[in-house]
């Protein structure tokens, strides 16, 4: 009893019951924002473990439920969408402690349970409303589409977020700084994020009596769905009180088709954060009223009542895209991936210690990167050129750089390997295109 209690409240322990909302006020009330962990960062080892697990038991017993072209491009959409936090995350929490200073109606105290457990309930709110909005107004829809755009439905698939939306969830939570210490809310804020993770996967059926209250794999399944059934229901985050109270509620009923009603049939994440841009713009050159383009639904045509938008049946079996890429092809990705992954890790913890023009140079590698990853597996006729200039930049950058300064921020060990892992790997692109030419990569796309 006492060994369990023991790997209950230890770190790897402690990590993983912050992914559940298993915590106690006492373990996760801080006097001062800058006592507060960064609970998110501490996870992205329980994201990667999770995601590996879940992945290995649908190769094991061929479910089909992860690949891994869709898989990379959701893991590239959060790599981006963590980028702008780099930079200006700093930004809203000096605004929200300003107002809270300044303009606090109560003051509530920072270790008291009941503040604990209203900031838990307030923080599912704003979110529920944020949520809400972001499918019922397209300049919201824009971004939050992103995380709608994959139609596999896994653990990875928690991870595809928008570059863009950090610039409009913010003023959902703002109003709490009347009242809840600065210090309190960040920790809920992740804590609802964390547990927002897990409810991505097919794997967990339900709950019981726990669906009764709280956001499920189940519930969520339906969020993801483009059935008619699904559309605009269950925007909860921790919690689907919200959603009875205020009409959104759907169970899940017959198999839940996952991705947008109209499919971007694409792997490049650049593509899935701006397509529907391009659709807005469209609407506005067509002569639409800006404003109605910007704060209508998704669905919205001039004339139409939107209660009578038409919603089209799926298919069953669900057709997904896919290309034809080779498993030595996706092997090879999925190596180059771990690196960037890997660089941008790192980045995310000393980036306050390096020196501004490296982080930037680094950012532009991985954000390139991410991006022949996304070519490569749409199969398009650049790819392979992208890749050599990819590969050849790495390749002369680690021969240019300063051994000490990247050792003093990387591996040692990795640091040498770079010149021969770049190299080598455009040595393959290259001799690909001597050999093979570049119509190998005009492989057709197929929907399978």
């Amino acid at each position: 009893m006492e060994s369990l209690q023991s790997a209950w409240f230890s770190p790897t322990g402690s990590k993983l019951r912050r992914m559940f909302y298993l915590v106690t006020p006492n373990e996760t009330s801080f006097q001062y924002p800058e006592d507060v962990p960064e609970y998110e960062k501490e996870a992205s080892p329980v994201f990667m473990t999770f995601v590996l697990v879940e992945a290995f038991v649908s190769l094991l017993f061929g479910h089909g439920k992860v690949r891994i072209s869709d898989g990379l491009t959701s893991i590239s959409a959060g790599i981006l969408s963590r980028i702008p936090l780099i930079f200006l995350r700093s930004g809203f929490l000096n605004m929200y402690q300003w107002i809270y200073n300044n303009y606090h109606i109560v003051k509530l105290e920072w270790n008291s349970p009941y503040t604990w457990i209203l900031t838990l309930l307030v923080v599912d709110f704003s979110y529920y409303w944020f949520h809400r909005l972001a499918h019922e107004t397209s300049i919201l829809w824009s971004a939050h589409q992103v995380h709608h755009s994959s139609e596999d439905y896994n653990f990875s698939t928690a991870t595809r977020q928008s570059i863009l939306q950090v610039y409009s969830g913010w003023a959902f939570y703002t109003p709490m700084a009347l009242f809840v210490p600065i210090s309190i809310y960040m920790v809920h804020e992740q804590l609802n994020l964390l547990y927002q993770f897990w409810i991505h996967t097919e794997y967990i059926r339900s709950l019981g009596p726990l669906e009764h209250i709280l956001n499920t794999p189940s519930h969520h399944r339906v969020h993801h769905g483009r059935n008619p059934y699904c559309i605009d229901k269950n925007y909860g985050g921790s919690l689907i009180i919200w959603d009875k109270l205020f009409g959104t509620f759907q169970a899940e009923k017959e198999e839940v088709i996952f991705g947008l009603v109209s499919p971007i049939n694409t792997f490049e994440p650049f593509t899935v954060q701006v397509c529907y841009w391009k659709h807005l713009w469209e609407n506005w050159r067509q002569g639409r009223s800006l404003l109605n383009v910007l704060l209508r639904g998704p669905g919205w045509v001039p004339g139409q009542d939107p209660n009578e938008c038409h919603i089209p049946e799926v298919e069953h079996p669900a057709r997904k895209y896919t290309t034809e890429v080779s498993n030595l092809c996706s092997i090879y990705v999925l190596l180059h991936f771990t690196a960037v992954t890997y660089f941008f890790l790192t980045i995310l913890s000393v980036n306050h210690l390096m020196p501004q023009e490296s982080v930037l140079a680094v950012l532009v590698f991985i954000i390139y990167s991410l991006s022949c990853f996304g070519n490569i597996f749409d199969q398009r006729s650049y790819a392979t050129y992208m890749e050599i200039l990819r590969c050849g930049s790495a390749l002369c950058i680690s021969q240019l750089a300063n051994f000490q300064l990247l050792s003093e921020f990387y591996n040692e060990m990795i640091v040498k390997m770079i010149p021969w892992f770049y190299g080598i790997s455009a040595l393959l692109w290259i001799l690909s295109l001597v050999f093979g030419g570049s119509k190998q990569q005009l492989k057709h796309q197929k929907t399978a």
